[in-house]
């Protein structure tokens, strides 16, 4: 069956050709991979880059909360945080993008990607992608005002850690995390420099990922890879929750120490899952879609955990199916604490992104990582199911998304749950 190309964002690169059909798979495969194997599908491609491009849309807009929200980045230089607790020096550099309740004086509003001008080149030559193409995703007018104040409306403010998806970026949830922050959260983001697509710093300085992706059918074999890579990312959001009064001294003011959560995407599902295993001081952990890897998963989980996955599963056969499906029953022997184990139906790996919101194409026509939820309401939902349990969480509330929250859309399915008592 002939399977068709299409250029989307994805988890696992800023920018994917995704095939679906017969023996369909979602992975990366990049131009170059693509003119010696699918060099008669090149004039399709092409007609596909014109649809994106076209569609591509002008602001990420999204309801939002009370409060008119920042956005800045910046380098923290740390060490990263073993599982035992013992800091492993030299510092490195981890790069964070934040978001939060703002005091607006005439800042202009962020593009959906930092510096665009470095940004976008960087992009579109790691993903073969027309550098136009990528301006134009970069350039996308989010809702929050770059480098503004910390709103002083409040003394503090709950912080929530988020991690991103392998081979992705920072700002990969830009809509949930502004919704957020404009409810009166400080949010930040912290770019995995070692595994993301690419990371433009600060400073202009580009930075590789260094971690391709793994070419094996041996599940073992891959599994062992991305847990090491999930370890390391572990290590630095670890890093960063030990070294908070190192970030901007206005954001570390601001922060409500005794309510801190964290959550994550994919990868970043996999990692704070690991992160709320070893640290202590959390209220809630929230794992969107992600599968559980890394040595670092055997403990006991510390905090109350809600785990949300795509109706669309990412495993392709019976064997990862299998595999995947231990993972989560070793995970709910772990979870000493409760969890709130959910499916959101219709939905693909990348409705819990910003992804299908970049475009008005119809996405979900070429790869089930979109699904076929409609952009804006799993966005909606998404936001509503993470902000209701943080809420609960932050109060310290032992029962954690009633009957009533829980039914309130009908593509949420319950798959299963385990008493939670509240965050210490």
């Amino acid at each position: 069956m002939v399977r068709t190309p299409f250029l989307a964002f994805t988890d696992c690169t800023p920018l994917m050709l995704s095939f679906h059909g017969e023996e369909s798979y979602d992975g990366v495969i990049m131009f170059d991979l693509l003119k010696k194997r699918y060099s008669v599908l090149l004039v399709a491609l092409s007609l596909g880059m014109v649809q994106a491009c076209v569609s591509v849309n002008s602001r990420l807009s999204v309801e939002h909360g009370d409060y008119p929200t920042g956005t800045r980045e910046f380098v923290l230089q740390s060490c990263m945080v073993l599982a035992d607790g013992e800091r492993s020096c030299p510092p490195t550099e981890i790069l964070i993008q934040s978001w939060y309740p703002a005091e607006v004086n005439g800042e202009p509003l962020a593009p959906y990607i930092l510096n665009p001008d470095v940004a976008a080149p960087a992009l579109a030559d790691v993903s073969g992608a027309p550098e136009f193409l990528m301006s134009k995703i970069a350039r996308i007018e989010t809702s929050s005002h770059l480098n503004a104040g910390v709103s002083s409306r409040l003394a503090k403010y709950p912080l929530i850690l988020f991690s991103h998806g392998y081979h992705s970026l920072k700002m990969q949830n830009t809509a949930l995390l502004e919704q957020l922050a404009s409810q009166g959260n400080i949010v930040l983001s912290v770019q995995h420099v070692y595994d993301a697509a690419v990371t433009v710093m600060p400073d202009g300085r580009i930075i590789p990922s260094v971690a391709p992706t793994p070419e094996t059918k041996d599940l073992d074999l891959d599994d062992a890879y991305r847990g090491g890579w999930t370890n390391r990312r572990v290590g630095e959001d670890r890093a960063v929750l030990a070294d908070l009064d190192k970030i901007p001294k206005d954001l570390a003011r601001a922060i409500d120490k005794d309510r801190i959560a964290v959550m994550g995407h994919s990868m970043g599902g996999s990692t704070i899952t690991a992160v709320c295993r070893e640290e202590e001081n959390l209220k809630a952990c929230i794992n969107l879609d992600g599968p559980l890897r890394g040595s670092r998963q055997k403990a006991d989980l510390k905090h109350p955990l809600l785990f949300i996955e795509a109706e669309y599963p990412q495993y392709e056969n019976a064997e990862e199916e299998v595999f995947y499906k231990n993972r989560i029953a070793e995970f709910k022997t772990t979870a000493k604490a409760g969890y709130l184990y959910l499916r959101l139906k219709d939905a693909g790996h990348l409705n819990f992104t910003d992804y299908p919101l970049v475009s008005s194409f119809p996405l979900n026509w070429f790869s089930r990582s979109y699904g076929s939820l409609e952009a804006k309401k799993s966005v909606g939902i998404n936001y509503f199911l993470v902000k209701s349990f943080l809420d609960h969480a932050f109060a310290g509330e032992n029962i954690i998304l009633s009957q009533a929250e829980l039914e309130r859309f009908k593509e949420v399915e319950v798959l299963d749950q385990a008493p939670v008592r509240a965050g210490r």
